[in-house]
């Protein structure tokens, strides 16, 4: 069970799914259509998650000590479609605009595995936050041009997610050749911008006015004495849970 939570990427399809929540309550009426909603999220993550799985093989055996046997069997391909398709079928359910908003998600997040992006420094982490930040268009499910900035300050925040990603990863990486900012500049230098990064993201948000996002706030402010202790992983848990709470006050406001 454990590498098939891992193949599928249990837990960043969870927290993914409450972007998408977020994008449904803050710019639609709580109705039963937040579980397509959180549905579509899930399995697109899912579907692109494993699908990366697949086509890094050899990186993850260094910085997960062992190949996920997923990875290899024709059984990961099967879970891979079945997940997309059902993401797709999800997303239409609510509207017509949230299946283009997921068909993007797929899309641009697929191509990222299958170009290999991550072996463009900088660029592949630019390329995950706004792709990944595209699932909150699934679930605001029509053309609103308020939602933009919303979705601006969540990739912000995901594109600091995915630098911490990059600092848990550096072993790893440096092994495979995957030319990651730690792998490049050092790990000194890519903390020390992460904390720039934190406290710029902090000051933007509070002039920003969007009242809603200041729950993010003080998650992006722990980063920084995380990251100095280098408990890597418990900042990279700060990027996923503000939405949760995020999601729950807008359901109870």
């Amino acid at each position: 069970m454990s590498d098939l939570t891992e193949f599928i990427r249990l837990k960043i399809a969870i927290f993914t799914s409450f972007f998408a929540m977020s994008g449904f309550l803050l710019f639609n009426p709580l109705s039963l259509d937040i579980v397509f909603v959180a549905l579509a999220a899930f399995f697109a993550i899912l579907g692109v998650g494993s699908y990366n799985n697949i086509t890094d093989v050899e990186e993850d055996k260094i910085n997960r000590k062992m190949a996920n046997p997923f990875a290899y069997s024709p059984k990961g391909k099967i879970i891979t479609t079945i997940s997309i398709l059902l993401g797709s079928l999800f997303s239409s359910m609510f509207s017509f605009f949230s299946l283009v908003s997921y068909l993007a998600v797929i899309s641009v997040l697929l191509l990222y595995s299958f170009v290999r992006v991550k072996r463009y420094t900088l660029i592949k982490n630019i390329y995950t936050a706004f792709g990944n930040s595209l699932v909150f268009f699934i679930g605001v499910g029509k053309f609103i041009d308020t939602s933009f900035p919303y979705y601006l300050f969540i990739s912000a925040f995901v594109f600091i997610g995915s630098i911490l990603s990059d600092l848990r990863d550096v072993k790893g990486d440096k092994i495979a050749n995957i030319r990651t900012l730690p792998v490049v500049f050092g790990c000194g230098f890519t903390k020390k911008l992460v904390y720039a990064l934190s406290i710029v993201f902090s000051i933007l948000l509070i002039n920003s006015g969007i009242q809603e996002l200041l729950i993010l706030l003080p998650f992006a402010l722990l980063i920084v004495p995380l990251v100095s202790k280098d408990k890597i992983k418990i900042a990279h848990m700060s990027i996923g849970i503000p939405f949760i709470f995020l999601t729950l006050w807008l359901a109870i406001k």
